[in-house]
This record gives structure tokens, sequence and C-alpha cells, in this order.
């Protein structure tokens, strides 16, 4: 009888029961990552939804406030091109009545000035901390980006205006000024107001393009606001 040696059992070759167990913990393990990290994506995506319709409302609000203060400012421009044609009008009359009148126009566009500051918006937060990006739409990104960008530009008119304001003042100012008893001058110098008038009409100008550019600034945040409205 001849003993017959045990066959060598292939590297590749297992119990099936004990493979199957063993295919049973992995495929378990991967789809538990798996869903950790969809329950984990899924988190992520509930919270920047919450995130961004907070935006969207504070966004709606600063629209209302920057809307309301926008159209007084642009209230008080045509108050200003007014006063400033009423001025330019006055520089060839001679006369007391027309004296006290071209101080008190010149006056009241000096001391209404621009009181009005450009904190920053929710917009502008929202571009320092990269959040502008959870906004899928992208024509609404643009158009905010580009709202709020135009904002600035404003802002920096209001500046120009005001330094224009102020040097006109000083041009103007031997013109206007009261004497020392605190009358206007009786004997007003026609020569000194016609010379004058290119100050005024270079302000006048100036008013003119700020109101331009204020009625354009109103119009995009009105539609703006239309486009918010529409997100659910």
């Amino acid at each position: 009888m001849t003993d017959e040696l045990p066959k060598k059992r292939s590297m590749f070759f297992s119990r099936p029961g004990k493979d199957l167990g063993y295919l049973a913990e992995v495929t378990l393990i991967i789809f538990s990552i798996l869903f950790a990290f969809w329950m984990e994506r899924l988190r992520e995506g509930w919270e920047d939804d919450k995130k961004l319709e907070q935006y969207f409302s504070e966004i709606q609000a600063d629209l209302k406030e920057e809307i309301q203060t926008s159209k007084m400012n642009r209230y008080d421009c045509e108050n200003d091109i007014k006063a400033l044609l009423k001025i330019l009008e006055l520089s060839e009359t001679r006369s007391l009545d027309s004296t006290t009148l071209y101080r008190s126009k010149f006056l009241s566009v000096y001391y209404r000035g621009v009181f009005r500051t450009f904190a920053p918006t929710t917009a502008d937060v929202m571009a320092n901390n990269g959040d502008l990006e959870l906004i899928k739409d992208h024509t609404l990104r643009k158009l905010i980006i580009s709202t709020f960008s135009f904002r600035k530009e404003v802002a920096n008119e209001f500046t120009a205006y005001n330094l224009a304001v102020d040097e006109a003042g000083k041009i103007l100012y031997e013109e206007i000024k009261p004497d020392n008893s605190d009358n206007i001058r009786p004997d007003p110098l026609l020569l000194c107001r016609i010379k004058n008038t290119n100050a005024i009409f270079s302000l006048y100008r100036r008013a003119a393009y700020k109101g331009f550019m204020l009625d354009n600034y109103i119009e995009e945040l009105e539609g703006l606001q239309k486009e918010l409205s529409k997100v659910k």
C-alpha cells in the first residue's frame, strides 16, 4: 500500500464560509465609513442652508436700509442741484436781495452735507469669510457682488463731492461771509461773483453726477431686492 502525500492547499483557496464572513465584515466597515461620510456631508449641507438663509435675511434688511437712505440722499442731492442752479442765475445779478439769496443758497448746500457712513454690509462679511460660495445660483451671486461693489463707488463719489463742496466754500468765502456785525455786506462784488461762477458750475456738475450715480445705485438695489424675494 502506497502512502499518498497530502495535497498542498493553494494559497488562493480557503473555506467558503470563512471568506464570506470576512467579506461581510469588510463590506460593513466600508458601508459604515461611507454612511458616516454621507451623514457628515448632509449635516454640513443643512448647516450651510441655514447659514445662507440667515445671510439672505440680513441682506434683505441691508437692502431696505440702503434704499431708504439712498433715496434721502437723492432728495438732498436734488435740492443741492436746484440751489446751485439758482446761484448760477444770481451770479450775474447785482442787488442786496440777490446777495442775501446767493449766500443763503450756497450755505444750504454747504451745511446740508452728507451725513452718512458706509459701514460694512452682510455681503462684505460674506466676501471676507468666503461664504459667497454658499450661493449656488451664480447669477444671483454675481448680482450681489456687483451691487455692493457699486456701493463702494458711490461711497467714493460722496467723499469726492464733500471735498468739492469744501473747496468751493473756500473759494467763495470772501463773497458769502458776513461782516463783523453779522450782517450781509451791502455792496456785493459783481466781478467776484462772475469770477467764482466756474467754481459753482464745477460743483453743479459734480452734484449732477452724484445724482446720476444714486439713481443707478437705487435701481440696482431694488433689482437685487426683487431677485432675493424669489429665493425660497
